[in-house]
């Protein structure tokens, strides 16, 4: 199995030791584990590696490496943010340690009254948040800066997801054009989905990976990444069997991951057989 999207307690709001992650990865039979903590930026210095920390992760990643090299492949990676004007910060801390994988995100969308956070659910079912979301989406592919786009379909946790079709498809056709990975965030099978008509969260629903943007991008010849998104040791590989039986179903027959920046294709049989 392969998990490309780990955190570790570099992120600060995460828990546990790179160490603590890798053993865990180990003991549940993944083959491959990219460390993907978030990097530093400049609208949040609490929640992700601060700068002086970077060289320190990537030495840390790559000792670990070599002590369990006979039992994982691990590789280093970032998860950056993508903000407006931010390319020129992003790609010095890329261009620092030359991690194997970064993935782009977005976590903080433009707001009238201030900065809102793709976690502020009561907040994103609103017609001016989501434009601004997918304009800064469709950005961040364009930019070119990165390897995959992180969990683009996390809205869902709060918008329904027939109104968010017609952009979730947007996004694909740029992912064609871009040559960009669109990553199965598993976090979404156990992170809350909000009601905005109740106002209330509650677990155990489905939010994202959605099936549907699966499907279109199978049928669009798209790469996807597969990663847990997990935060502690216990969540990585959750949700990873999971969401590749669902995606083989609908028609997707490989996986990839990056090494050097490089793309390295599996096929899902191969992993649902481990």
């Amino acid at each position: 199995m392969i998990d490309s999207h780990v955190h570790s307690e570099y992120s600060k709001h995460a828990r546990g030791s790179i160490e603590q992650v890798i053993l865990s990865a180990i003991s549940k039979g993944i083959s491959v584990l990219t460390i993907t903590d978030h990097a530093p930026f400049f609208l949040d210095s609490n929640n992700r590696l601060r700068k002086e920390e970077i060289y320190d992760y990537k030495e840390n990643i790559l000792s670990l490496k070599e002590k369990y090299l006979y039992e994982i492949k691990v590789l280093v990676g970032l998860e950056c943010d993508y903000f407006e004007d931010c390319f020129d910060y992003n790609q010095e801390i890329i261009d620092s340690i030359k991690p194997d994988y970064v993935i782009g995100s977005i976590h903080y969308i433009p707001g009238i009254n201030g900065n809102i956070n793709v976690w502020d659910l009561n907040k994103i079912n609103n017609p001016q948040v989501i434009e601004r979301y997918f304009h800064q989406a469709k950005s961040l592919i364009k930019s070119k800066q990165f390897d995959s786009i992180g969990h683009p379909d996390i809205l869902l946790r709060a918008v329904n997801s027939n109104f968010l079709k017609k952009y979730h498809f947007e996004i694909i056709e740029l992912l064609i054009e871009n040559k960009l990975a669109y990553e199965l965030n598993t976090s979404g099978l156990r992170k809350s989905k909000y009601n905005p008509t109740t106002n209330l969260e509650c677990f155990g629903e489905w939010s994202y990976p959605c099936l549907g943007n699966i499907k279109y991008g199978v049928e669009n010849k798209i790469d996807f990444v597969v990663g847990s998104d997990a935060h502690i040791p216990e969540d990585v590989g959750l949700g990873l069997e999971e969401i590749l039986l669902k995606a083989q179903n609908i028609g997707l027959k490989k996986i990839c991951y990056f090494e050097n920046r490089n793309k390295k294709h599996i096929e899902i049989r191969d992993l649902l057989r481990n």
